[in-house]
């Protein structure tokens, strides 16, 4: 008898606390529903660009799922942040891969993502990855593709020209063509129009402002070096910061001999870099300087860090 009362005494405190649990869902978003759909709209607009925000807040209620869904806010809300998130890295282990970096419940699963089926030869490199789109290099037959990884588009461009095929090196960029409208903003630009652009032996980034860097590491030094003029308006290299890697949270304080130290990849929209340390890969925020480790990762090559907003009406 003792034991059935207290499996109804516990019945009726799972229940009680289950109803409170929906009152205070239904009530959070009671002050906010009174709101006009403008002043609304402003609130959701400061909505975190992470990609689990957006499904989050269009599950609060009727209202809200129209506003966040519709198309117009899409461009406001990514004209807002301005600069998207980095979902994944693209490597090469055996193939090529894209290994995803966020944490739950922002974590994009790789199968999410689509690779060129050109990406599954050993001959296939990726050079560039920028404005959501990937561009790849077919060293045998040889030819280039350009691929978005949200959406599967794939578009092969014409064959390589004679004298980039000896060269031993490529670099490449895909960029979106999109940038002259005003009301254009980088972070999901798959249908939009694109260039490519293709060379050999050398590589220009920025780092800030515009400014053309180079960065050199020798672990635990970071260097920064900006292309700058000096009192006589010369052009001349000015190192810009040193950072020590014992003061980034997440780096190991020591690093075995056996092991190298390297810059895998960089992304200038979100001014993140990947180090390869002590057998491991890092994502560094050069603004924050605060540290990722790719857990998954096993990265010894360049590699393509991936930026998008990720659409709200796909699943994660």
């Amino acid at each position: 008898m003792d034991a059935v009362m207290a499996r109804r005494r516990r019945s009726r405190i799972h229940a009680t606390e289950a109803a409170h649990r929906r009152r205070r869902r239904s009530s959070s978003s009671a002050p906010l529903d009174s709101l006009p759909d403008d002043v609304l709209e402003a609130i959701l607009l400061r909505l975190p660009r992470q990609p689990s925000s957006r499904p989050r807040a269009s599950a609060v209620s009727r209202r809200w799922r129209g506003i966040v869904t519709n198309p117009m806010f899409h461009r406001r809300f990514h004209a807002h942040h301005r600069k998207p998130p980095v979902l994944g890295v693209f490597e090469r282990r055996r193939k090529f891969i894209i290994t995803p970096v966020l944490a739950a419940p922002d974590r994009i699963p790789a199968e999410r993502l689509s690779i060129s089926r050109w990406m599954t030869s050993r001959d296939c490199d990726a050079t560039g990855c920028r404005h959501g789109r990937v561009l790849a290099i077919h060293r045998l037959l040889p030819r280039l593709v350009v691929f978005a990884p949200l959406t599967g588009e794939e578009r092969n461009l014409p064959v390589v020209p004679d004298e980039f095929r000896e060269c031993n090196y490529h670099h490449g960029a895909v960029l979106c063509a999109a940038s002259g409208k005003e009301d254009h903003v980088h972070g999901f630009c798959h249908e939009s129009p694109f260039q490519v652009a293709f060379l050999s032996s050398h590589r220009i980034i920025k780092i800030e402002q515009g400014t053309v860097s180079w960065l050199r590491f020798k672990f635990p030094i970071l260097e920064i070096w900006l292309r700058q003029k000096n009192w006589h308006g010369l052009a001349t290299w000015l190192q810009h910061k040193t950072v020590d890697m014992h003061d980034i949270l997440g780096i190991p304080p020591r690093v075995s001999k056996k092991w190298h130290q390297k810059i895998l990849g960089y992304e200038e929209d979100s001014n993140v870099i990947i180090l390869y340390v002590d057998d491991s890969a890092y994502m560094l925020d050069l603004n924050s300087m605060k540290s990722t480790k790719l857990d998954e990762s096993r990265l010894m090559n360049s590699c393509h860090p991936f930026t998008s907003f990720y659409p709200p009406d796909m699943a994660i």
